[in-house]
């Protein structure tokens, strides 16, 4: 399942959030039965200083949460990050 939300404020800014649920299981082992549950976050902010060019500047918040059941044998991991980015799409006839 994944939910994505965008918000406009203000004409050069744009606020997100998103996110994903996202459950893995193996049915002939019952070790493996609904062995996995793996959530993914991200929230950004992005300005864009010319609204002629395709062009933004973006702060973000990513993250990915996996969480393993009792038995199987594999441990629970985190990954986050802050990403700061510059976007231009160069256009090309």
């Amino acid at each position: 399942m994944i939910g994505e939300l965008h918000y406009q404020p203000a004409a050069h800014w744009n606020l997100f959030v998103k996110g994903a649920v996202e459950k893995a299981s193996l049915r002939k082992v019952e070790a493996f039965r609904n062995y996995r549950t793996s959530y993914t976050y991200q929230a950004a902010v992005q300005w864009f200083p010319d609204l002629t060019q395709d062009a933004r500047l973006s702060l973000a918040y990513v993250g990915k949460s996996v969480k393993y059941k009792d038995g199987c044998g594999l441990e629970d991991y985190n990954n986050n990050r802050i990403e700061l980015s510059l976007i231009y799409r160069i256009k090309v006839y």
